[in-house]
């Protein structure tokens, strides 16, 4: 056989192969495209079993009103690491998503982190937008103007205002808030250090309705408040015990007054206290920042004759016997309840409050509270076996601001019932460890409560 007939039987196998491959060809893309179909068809039913399966768990058969609560408890905040919450949510499904953007009350609250950089227009635009006419409740720093711009549009609606970037730069807070008019405005939190060029005003404009203020003391020497409706007033640090008494002066309305930090004592008002008629509550955040005699000063200076609860946090055991001897009885006629947190166990201080009904302690991992609230209650010496320092007493509560303590104050109770004074009501922090035993022996003498921590 010549070269040239070789050639011609490879060609027709070739040919012949050609044809075979092609059907072959055909026969697979037939096939993928089955496999196509089979795996769309095998992704729906797949699909279809996940979503009844779905339908079983708990959260997602719960009604849409429902929902919307849930949601609403989330963290509105928007931090450099994450969307607020209900944004987040927003993406998990359908009918979560078309719940959370049909719902204002979800889009009411514009919180950014501190330190966080400024909140996204973006994200403000959407929030002012989707809360409808609802109030806003405002968490924020110095933003850019356009932000700033955006929120001043609806001023209308803030509900509250908070600001907790403490920078000299926020004095553009005060001068972006001194001619605002915030009608329905119930609170407002200025954590300003004080700064140069401030303006001697906060809300010029108008804040008819402002219930809650909380400023550092500094700046009660350079801005004028004097709100008719504000019945909250927590000053946050320093301040001087003068300029204080001039802006309480000017709160005739002011039920609870809460101090930080203090400043001097060196300016005290002349001609007597200062009348807070309406005062209810006082609180002393951190006594230790005073000298050992200021506390007296203190109390000197502001003349609260309805007080009915106080509260002493972090008392420096120089400081009792100052205090002790400027307290008597008649000091708070209406006093009814008494926290205390970090103060020293000494009888004679508590003698004071002899018509408190209700007392709070904090527990620590230093002291037994227990054994500190059975040393408040003893007796003193030349005063008689009977003699009783809260015989009006009604209800404890012990709270912590740290995890796992054990605290048993059964003999506590055991004792009251023994001077026939029960306790009627018991409340302790859930992260305090307590017996079951102990617990079933005081539900059957008090009513006993379980605390949700505050922090």
């Amino acid at each position: 056989m010549d070269q040239s007939d070789t050639y011609t039987n490879d060609d027709v196998v070739i040919a012949s192969l050609q044809n075979e491959a092609k059907e072959l060809e055909a026969i697979e893309d037939g096939l993928l495209k089955r496999l196509r179909e089979v795996q769309y068809a095998l992704g729906s039913v797949r699909s279809r079993i996940g979503s009844l399966l779905n339908r079983r768990t708990p959260i997602l058969r719960l009604p849409d009103e429902i929902l919307g609560q849930i949601f609403g408890y989330g963290d509105p905040t928007y931090t450099k690491d994450s969307l607020p919450s209900h944004v987040l949510a927003s993406h998990v499904s359908q009918r979560w998503r078309h719940l959370i953007l049909h719902d204002p009350s979800l889009w009411t609250h514009i919180a950014r982190q501190p330190r966080t950089p400024g909140y996204p227009l973006g994200l403000l635009h959407a929030h002012l937008t989707r809360s409808v006419t609802l109030p806003l409740h405002i968490n924020c720093g110095d933003e850019s103007d356009a932000a700033f711009t955006a929120l001043a549009a609806h001023a209308h609606r803030w509900a509250s205002f908070e600001d907790t970037e403490l920078d000299v730069v926020h004095s553009r807070v005060l001068h972006r808030l001194a001619g605002l008019c915030v009608p329905v405005l119930r609170s407002l939190s200025l954590w300003v250090a004080v700064a140069p060029g401030m303006p001697d005003t906060i809300l010029a404009g108008g804040a008819p309705a402002l219930e809650s203020l909380t400023i550092a003391g500094a700046m009660l020497a350079h801005v004028r408040i004097s709100f008719a409706s504000l019945t909250v007033l927590h000053i946050i640090a320093g301040g001087t015990l003068g300029v204080i008494q001039d802006a309480l002066a000017g709160l005739p309305a002011l039920q609870t007054l809460k101090f930080g930090d203090f400043g001097s004592f060196a300016d005290r008002r002349e001609g007597g206290p200062v009348d807070v008629p309406s005062l209810t509550t006082l609180e002393i955040g951190w006594a230790m920042s005073c000298g050992a005699d200021e506390l007296p000063v203190l109390f000197s200076a502001i003349r609260a004759p309805r007080l009915e609860a106080l509260v002493l946090r972090h008392v420096d055991s120089a400081q009792v016997a100052p205090l002790e001897a400027w307290l008597h009885p008649g000091r708070f006629p209406c006093l009814r309840s008494l926290t205390l947190q970090e103060v020293p166990a000494t009888p004679r201080l508590i003698r004071a409050f002899p018509g408190v009904e209700h007392v709070v302690v904090y527990a620590n991992p230093y002291t037994d509270c227990c054994s500190v609230l059975e040393t408040w209650l003893e007796p003193i010496s030349g005063e008689g076996e009977d003699a009783d320092p809260w015989p009006m007493l009604k209800s404890i509560s012990i709270k912590t601001q740290y995890h796992r303590l054990s605290c048993d104050p059964s003999n506590l109770v055991a004792s009251r019932i023994a001077a026939g004074r029960p306790l009627w009501k018991v409340s302790m922090d859930a992260r305090i460890l307590i017996e079951e035993d102990t617990v079933r022996w005081l539900k059957r003498r008090v009513q006993f409560e379980k605390l949700v921590p505050e922090d």
